[in-house]
């Protein structure tokens, strides 16, 4: 459904020389958040020890950064079959007005966006990546999730990232 191919996209290029192209058009007062949010951020260890306070933070964040645009946001939700657990998952607004939303929506046929937090100190695996791909399901309309790590993918992570959009249509973000 993309005018390109996924392949084509430069996991280098840098969107913030852009950033006016790619906006979020968010409010100027979400664009920089707190400066708590990021002293709260940097002050979280990383690690398995502190990775509910980590969740916890991410959650805040991005209700204060997308509460207008998502809603029905269930933390610790099990899917129908209890076979998987979602750190978040959120429905996105049906009159929502930004068009990074509106374009998951739209090409990804996608209602609800889960999101994994992963306080690693390390970069994330491949096995990561499949373990979250499980989660999104066409039939449910969950076919895009959003990664939010300390440290990013490792090489392999990344091409298994692309080779799930590629093969199976399901979007995976890593921020």
């Amino acid at each position: 459904l993309l005018p390109f191919s996924p392949q084509e996209i430069d996991p280098t290029f840098d969107f913030d020389k852009y950033s006016d192209v790619f906006s979020l058009n968010i409010a100027k007062e979400s664009i920089n958040p707190e400066p708590s949010y990021i002293s709260r951020l940097n002050a979280t260890p990383k690690g398995r020890t502190c990775f509910s306070q980590y969740e916890n933070l991410c959650i805040e964040i991005l209700r204060y950064l997308f509460n207008e645009q998502l809603s029905l946001w269930r933390k610790q939700e099990k899917s129908f079959a209890g076979l998987f657990r979602f750190d978040l998952i959120c429905k996105i607004k049906n009159d929502t007005e930004l068009e990074f939303w509106n374009i998951l929506k739209r090409f990804y046929d996608t209602l609800y966006v889960v999101f994994e937090f992963k306080n690693y100190d390390r970069k994330i695996s491949q096995s990561q990546i499949y373990t979250t791909e499980k989660y999104l399901y066409a039939k449910a309309l969950r076919r895009v999730a959003i990664m939010i790590t300390r440290e990013g993918l490792d090489s392999n992570a990344e091409v298994a990232q692309r080779g799930i959009l590629r093969e199976n249509g399901k979007l995976i973000i890593c921020l």
